[in-house]
């Protein structure tokens, strides 16, 4: 990219000729990442480890868009094992103890006061009926062709059902084990298997109230095994939750 940005910017480009092509329309080009993601050599993004680096469970507002008001970490600290408690840049409190098992038990002891903020009351019917009226209006139109008001009014029968399914969304992109920022031990560095390292990069610089250029983002360990979380990955929000 950086050797790219400095060619000449063509003024009446043309366009190959399918004869032209290297790779388009090519059988047997077999994607680079094949071979590490089937032997196992592919690093993920919960794989990866630096020096000193806690690994941290956090205890999540119940209500999208609430934050904790308070917590008490007396409890969790108890635990057999050290653990550690602080709170994130979106104001959630999480805890490290050394094993899976005992972050989680060390994070269901927190006494947390929530702040649930302005969607609060909100529900899933409400949800749904906000949706069927969303569905009423007239969207983007992406291909015109014919006229099919007309002719399922002159239709001698027609039927106009209603679908609902539930979406999983983050649920299935948390499958592949790449989940956002794995550790920032740093205000400067930001390891995270991310899709959108400048977004990260920006938010990551807020959030350390330093200049944009001091922040750098490692993604090259995950690199390899990009694909197959879809969006998820080019979200910033596990930015603010890194403790």
């Amino acid at each position: 990219m950086d050797k790219a940005s400095q060619l000449p910017v063509p003024q009446n480009p043309v366009l190959k000729t399918k004869d032209q092509f290297r790779y388009i329309g090519k059988e047997g080009i077999a994607r680079l990442d094949i071979p590490v993601k089937t032997d196992g050599r592919a690093i993920y993004g919960m794989d990866v480890k630096v020096p000193g680096m806690l690994m941290a469970s956090i205890e999540r507002c119940p209500v999208f868009g609430g934050k904790a008001q308070s917590f008490d970490a007396t409890a969790a600290k108890a635990s057999p094992a050290s653990a550690t408690s602080c709170r994130s840049a979106t104001a959630s409190p999480s805890i490290a103890p050394p094993t899976p098992g005992r972050r989680s038990k060390g994070r269901r002891a927190l006494k947390v006061t929530w702040d649930e903020g302005a969607m609060a009351a909100l529900t899933s019917s409400e949800i749904s009926k906000q949706y069927a009226a969303l569905a009423q209006q007239a969207g983007q139109v992406a291909r015109n062709e014919g006229n099919a008001e007309q002719a399922l009014v002159a239709a001698a029968r027609s039927s106009r059902p209603f679908y609902q399914v539930a979406v999983p969304g983050a649920r299935v992109h948390g499958a592949d084990g790449t989940p956002p920022p794995t550790s920032c031990p740093t205000a400067s560095t930001l390891w995270a298997p991310t899709q959108n390292p400048g977004g990260h990069q920006a938010l990551a610089a807020k959030i350390a109230g330093v200049p944009v250029e001091r922040v750098e983002v490692v993604t090259d360990a995950a690199r390899a095994a990009s694909a197959g979380a879809a969006t998820r990955r080019a979200y910033t929000s596990g930015v603010g939750r890194a403790p």
